[in-house]
């Protein structure tokens, strides 16, 4: 299965929240476990449901009965979250564009958890986006991305890795041109934008770019 132009969305068990694409939204759909639940209340029914079933509640499970969702079950005991999980289902299936939900809010363990999934999908070859009300996270490694301007959200730039090579920001406050950034610096902390779209491309390395309302 080939799905590099196609959409893939992920709903964790973290803090609820149903953006605007929802309505529309025509993409392969994973819940992870509570995240059945945060399908639900959107109106959604899910491709498929990953996890270990620790979390989702009674009207989740008898969805899945009711409706024969296809049902990926891992034991308690695992080396990857429910989340990682799905990411890593949906690269096996092809997709390269995949947006999380629900994984802000709560647990700092389980947010860092879902950058750490996000790392991994961008060393694979995908674009990994992340949105709340408040945050939206994009992750790659050795291509460009476009970020749309939205009113009152900064922009900040971070390399998850050891060093990010080749890092360009085109139409920010503070542009860049072929710099390599450090991952224990904050040089990217805290751009703004100028233009209605900033650019922005990594030749080596995992880049994390941080939309963040002020």
């Amino acid at each position: 299965m080939k799905n590099d132009l196609k959409k893939c969305l992920i709903i964790s068990g973290g803090k609820y929240y149903r953006p605007s694409f929802i309505t529309g939204f025509e993409g392969f759909v994973i819940a992870c476990d509570l995240g059945l639940d945060h399908a639900i209340k959107m109106g959604l029914v899910p491709d498929i449901v990953i996890g270990d079933f620790d979390s989702v509640s009674d009207d989740g499970k008898k969805m899945i009965d009711e409706t024969k969702i296809e049902c990926i079950k891992h034991p308690s005991i695992k080396d990857d979250t429910d989340t990682a999980l799905a990411v890593k289902h949906a690269l096996s299936q092809g997709y390269k564009d995949i947006m999380i939900i629900c994984a802000f809010g709560g647990r700092a363990d389980h947010f860092l958890g879902n950058i750490a999934a996000a790392r991994y999908g961008a060393e694979c070859g995908a674009v990994i986006r992340m949105e709340d009300e408040d945050t939206r996270i994009t992750v790659f490694s050795e291509c460009s991305v476009s970020l749309k301007r939205i009113e009152g959200f900064s922009l900040s730039v971070f390399s998850l890795t050891d060093e990010c090579r080749g890092v360009s920001i085109k139409g920010a406050k503070y542009e860049l041109e072929n710099a390599v950034l450090k991952g224990d610096l904050t040089l990217g902390v805290s751009n703004e934008f100028v233009d209605d779209t900033v650019t922005v491309s990594v030749d080596a390395g995992v880049l994390m770019c941080v939309m963040s309302r002020l």
